[in-house]
């Protein structure tokens, strides 16, 4: 599944974060074939409120340890036939595309990133 976290050009491919998964629009993806594990290390959130040094929002980070090993993410992943990329350079053609689930933050996240997440 590597050829599904990142584009042509090497950014994310990673579109949406499917949280109503009961939704009418998910259901195709949601079978067996289209699942997978996005392995990652750490990801980051931006916090609630502006740092007031700065006036911008600080980047939180968050891993399972500090030595950051290895987890994963639960998704679902497709193929998109049409355009990628900027509107200025966009990258027609196949391009394999994938969504992490998401959840009800925990007591550790939600302080700061109270919405949906991985």
């Amino acid at each position: 599944m590597g050829d599904a976290a990142a584009t042509t050009d090497g950014r994310s491919a990673c579109d949406e974060h499917p949280q109503h998964t009961s939704s009418p629009h998910w259901r195709a993806w949601l079978n067996p074939e289209h699942r997978c594990l996005v392995p990652v290390n750490s990801f980051a959130e931006y916090a609630p409120e502006p740092n007031p040094e700065t006036k911008k929002k600080d980047v939180v980070w968050f891993a399972l340890a500090e030595a950051r090993p290895l987890f994963a993410f639960a998704g679902i992943w497709t193929t998109f036939n049409g355009d990628r990329g900027t509107k200025s350079k966009p990258i027609p053609g196949s391009h394999q595309v994938y969504g992490f689930l998401t959840t009800t933050p925990n007591a550790v996240i939600e302080p700061i990133h109270p919405r949906p997440c991985p």
